[in-house]
Order: structure tokens, then sequence, then C-alpha cells
């Protein structure tokens, strides 16, 4: 859900929220993970790609707005938590089958810029922090990360 007020530069509140199931038994034969079947497109589950819907709770909160016309700045606070306490953080290739680690994997906190500098030309550069929590705190090396990125993209 979302909010753009009327103001010439667009400010945007939205907030939603990602998940998938978690297989909650690791000793029985059946899966209750949800599988994504060509993974994650880059941001929806955040621009550091350690996450899917695999097993993850994920509330999102977002702004945007627009300093000119033609460049947009957006920032997003990610949570992350296990669903199943059981489960694998999948892409983080981490797992407590006695759930005692916790759930909570951290935070992700995204800002990105896009400029579309002609017609043909945008270019989208952006920083992501990742922010261990608990459960990564329990289960091996907990670091933030960060990746910076630069993209250019020219349409003829």
């Amino acid at each position: 859900m979302g909010r753009t007020f009327d103001h010439p530069r667009k400010p945007r509140v939205s907030a939603w929220l990602n998940c998938g199931s978690g297989d909650d038994d690791p000793n029985d034969d059946d899966s209750g993970r949800f599988t994504e079947l060509f993974g994650a497109p880059f941001g929806l589950y955040g621009f550091i790609p350690y996450f899917t819907a695999e097993n993850t709770v994920s509330p999102v909160l977002g702004l945007s707005f627009k300093p000119t016309d033609d460049v947009k700045v957006e920032l997003y606070l990610r949570s992350y938590s296990l669903a199943s306490d059981t489960d694998a953080w999948v892409r983080g290739g981490r797992r407590d089958a006695t759930g005692k680690s916790g759930s909570h994997i951290g935070e992700e906190i995204d800002v990105r810029v896009r400029w579309q500098a002609t017609d043909q030309l945008l270019f989208n550069s952006g920083i992501a922090d990742f922010i261990p929590g608990s459960f990564v705190d329990e289960t091996g090396i907990s670091e933030n990360s960060t990746l910076v990125y630069f993209q250019a993209r020219f349409d003829f």
C-alpha cells in the first residue's frame, strides 16, 4: 500500500510485506518451504541478493520523491525474519534445525537514485547496507555487507 502526496516533488510513502513459507520440520519428508521458480528480481526482496520469498517474512517501508523532474530518489527499510525457525535462510546458506538461534535475520537499508538523462539514457545507482540480526549472530560470521551499484540503460 502507498500514498503519493499532491506536491510538485511527488513524495510517496509505501509499505508492503513479502512472505514465503518455510519448512517447520527438517526431519520429515515433507517440505513446506515456498520455492520460487525463477528467483528474485533485482530490488523486490532487497538490492543485496541475499533474499527471496523462501522461508522469509519481510516488512518494508519506503519513501520516494523527485527532487527534479528527471531524478527520482527512493529509500527503503527492510526487516527480515525466518518464517520457520527450524528452516534455512536459503540464500544465506544457514540453518539451525533446532530453532534455538531465533528468527531475526537482519535489516537492509537501501537508497537508490534514478536519473533520466535523456529520452534514451537512464542512469540507476544506489547503495544497500545489510545489518545482521540475532539469527546471523548465532549461526556464524556476522558482519555488515554493503553493495554499491551503478547501471546505465540506453534505449535505441
